[in-house]
């Protein structure tokens, strides 16, 4: 059973076409700051582009790691808000 010591998943709205860059982007991101000091924080992020076009879902603790991973990239709806998904 899950519980609340497991990662959430984050709902990150991007630009409709640009979903599966961002997520190439976004885990080279963290591949490239593994064991790093300013290491990335973010256990996987993945595109249902088909089902839902214009959002991408990353896995993280905290709201703030995700909006580490996602510093620096174009085709983000900031505006939006990144919440949790709730099952």
């Amino acid at each position: 059973m899950p519980s609340d010591k497991d990662p959430k998943i984050f709902v990150v709205h991007v630009k409709p076409g640009s979903e599966d860059l961002l997520v190439i982007k976004i885990l080279n991101k963290a591949k490239y700051f593994y064991n790093k000091p300013g290491q990335l924080s973010i256990v996987s992020a993945m595109s249902l582009k088909k089902k839902f076009p214009g959002r991408i879902f990353v896995e993280a603790f905290s709201d703030s790691d995700v909006y580490e991973s996602l510093s620096g990239l174009n085709d983000i709806y900031f505006g939006k808000k990144i919440l949790p998904l709730e099952l």
